[in-house]
């Protein structure tokens, strides 16, 4: 008796026509986890022309030209055969390479290995885009792809590509390889010729690693004269990226030759080791061709780059720059330095391990040649994200100090004093005064730290502005967990405010106002020099005296209803707006540039950049 074909009237579809929500979500993560794949599947997305079919989990293929079979004919057998071939993975195995017409039910198998062997890589190799897009889609692979130990990649069915593929994933300490393969990748590789070329492969990378970093411990020492500078750009989608930007123009300058490497923050901050490994290659490249003599980094410290030995082997001075939500670390090698934006988190990064820490304000990371002329379309605008933890982290914060109700009492009541406005308070006078019970660890204290910091922040800026809701200001950022569904500023909500169209914003806002953080105190947020450095009006807390007269060249309020105040009083003098903002941009535009933060860091270090400017 015939068995009923279990995906039944099933429609036969399209590549194109497929989605869902877990596809959708698949390839959200596919631009920062499998960049060459993803770009290879916006150049080609019809390679090949597929007709798929879906019951349930499983899915079957096909080519609408000839109408071969590519996977699916048989599934029971085909899903069996695949189980087999799994439970032929050896336990010592730590890298599996899969390649074939039926990586795309490997892709659930692989994940449900990377879960069993926590220490273990997957590479799933696709021949065509088409196949690859439909692998992609078939199954969650959003935690796989984010520990960076689920690989994919589109190679012919031929050795030599098939070991670029391995090579491009360094796996490095992955010294038991499995390979499993059907269909196309057949004959590509036995056992055998497989484990002598990946043995190959891992001496050769091993081999190219020693020899670098032998040369580099062999170039001269760098002196006080910095002539070379490689810059890390830990957030190439990010504001932080035009701050990277600005050192760069500012160190060319001055004769100063510049690297950049890009990275994906992000991706440090949820599995540093496996990012590190597959940058490393890369890095080392670039370290041995360039030989800077410095290195800078927006946010994070050289344990997370390097690993020790090529550290060692760089042997050259490397500068931290640090937000005041920088990641938490102990681990911190010698010859590291950390220039901080606030002169309060000096006790905090010596109490980290960082025994060399300087003060570097933020400074202006773009400046018109001219101010901007604006039209006055948005009157009131308010650029900036709230700062709230993402919910989840929050709640998990909280339930762990839940078992110390005597510790979450005071970080409640330190989070309620920090979230009504008071120009006189801030957060290091908090923490200082608090002496928060059992907070016997730098971790733990910085935990704390990060937590009021955030929060406190958000309802300060969230009562702030609901202030002056009535007024309709035009708010931009990411604040969807900040601001609750009744709350009148909700209808004042923009969106975020692209980085790349930023002029555009100052030809349309005539009052920009500026909330520091609570953590702002003795530095001020990069919106501080930058709106003046762009010729927009600035109303701004804070007490920065120190950098731009208030009333001169910005102005200031010092409480809610202030805020108001003043809003309503420079829209009705737009003749004192305007004088205002030219001389916040020319005061700015003259002291206030990445010119002048090159200087500051060389008369904290004792460097030179360059020729004299």
């Amino acid at each position: 008796m015939a068995t009923a074909d279990p995906f039944g009237s099933a429609p036969w579809r399209s590549l194109d026509a497929l989605d869902s929500p877990q596809r959708r979500a698949n390839f959200a993560y596919l631009p920062s986890f499998a960049p060459d794949v993803w770009a290879r599947m916006q150049d080609r997305p019809n390679d090949e022309a597929l007709a798929v079919q879906i019951f349930a989990q499983f899915l079957r293929c096909r080519r609408t030209d000839d109408q071969t079979w590519v996977f699916g004919e048989d599934p029971a057998r085909e899903m069996n055969e695949l189980k087999s071939k799994w439970s032929r993975v050896p336990p010592e195995a730590d890298f599996v390479i899969v390649a074939g017409t039926r990586a795309g039910y490997s892709a659930q198998a692989a994940v449900q290995w990377l879960q069993r062997f926590p220490r273990g890589r997957v590479l799933l190799i696709e021949c065509s885009v088409a196949r690859m897009t439909l692998c992609a889609g078939n199954a969650d692979l959003r935690d796989a792809l984010a520990s960076g130990r689920l690989h994919l990649a589109l190679a012919p069915p031929e050795p030599g590509s098939v070991l670029d593929a391995i090579r491009a994933c360094n796996p490095r300490g992955a010294k038991q390889a499995y390979w499993v393969c059907d269909s196309k990748f057949d004959g590509v590789f036995s056992g055998d010729t497989f484990n002598a070329a990946y043995g190959e492969l891992i001496d050769d990378l091993a081999h190219e690693r020693i020899r670098v970093i032998d040369s580099l411990n062999a170039r001269p020492r760098a002196n006080e004269t910095i002539e070379r500078v490689l810059l890390f750009d830990c957030w190439s989608q990010q504001p932080q990226h035009v701050h990277i930007q600005a050192a760069q123009t500012a160190l060319q300058s001055r004769g100063v030759e510049t690297r950049v490497f890009t990275l994906d923050g992000f991706r440090f901050d949820l599995h540093a080791r496996e990012y590190r490994r597959l940058l490393e290659p890369r890095l080392l490249a670039l370290l041995n061709e360039f030989q800077p003599q410095l290195a800078l980094s927006y946010a994070y410290h050289a344990p997370h780059l390097f690993e020790r030995d090529a550290f060692e082997a760089f042997n050259a001075p490397f500068i931290q720059i640090v937000s005041n939500i920088a990641h938490f670390d102990r681990t911190y090698f010698n010859g590291e330095r950390a220039a901080v934006i606030d002169r309060g988190l000096i006790g905090l990064y010596r109490k980290r391990g960082v025994n060399d820490v300087f003060f570097l304000p933020i400074m202006a990371d773009y400046a018109a040649e001219r101010p901007a002329q604006s039209d006055g379309s948005m009157p009131i605008v308010f650029v900036g994200n709230s700062l709230g933890l993402n919910p989840r982290e929050r709640e998990a914060l909280r339930r762990e100090w839940a078992r110390r109700p005597g510790l979450l009492e005071q970080i409640d009541e330190a989070e309620a004093l920090l979230s009504s406005f008071d120009s006189g308070r801030n957060l290091y006078d908090v923490m200082e005064s608090a002496r928060f019970p059992s907070l016997d660890s730098p971790e733990e204290e910085y935990a704390v730290f990060r937590y009021l910091l955030c929060e406190s922040t958000a309802a300060r800026r969230v009562r702030l502005l609901e202030s002056i809701a009535p007024l309709k200001p035009h708010v931009f950022g990411n604040w969807e967990h900040s601001v609750t569904p009744d709350s009148p500023l909700r209808s004042c909500l923009q969106g975020p405010w692209p980085i790349q169209r930023e002029r555009e914003l100052f030809e349309r806002g005539k009052i920009f106002i500026n909330i520091h953080s609570t953590g702002h105190v003795t530095g001020p947020n990069m919106r501080f020099f930058n709106v003046c450095g762009m010729g927009g009006f600035q109303l701004s807390d804070g007490a920065f005296d120190e950098f731009l007269t208030p009333g001169v060249e910005w102005a200031r309020f010092e409480s809610e209803a202030d805020l108001t105040e003043s809003i309503r009083y420079y829209l009705a003098n737009p003749a004192e707006v305007d004088s205002i903002r030219e001389a916040g941009w020319w005061r700015t535009h003259s002291e206030w540039t990445y010119v002048r933060w090159v200087r500051w860091i060389e008369a904290e270090t004792g460097f030179h950049f360059g020729h004299q400017s």
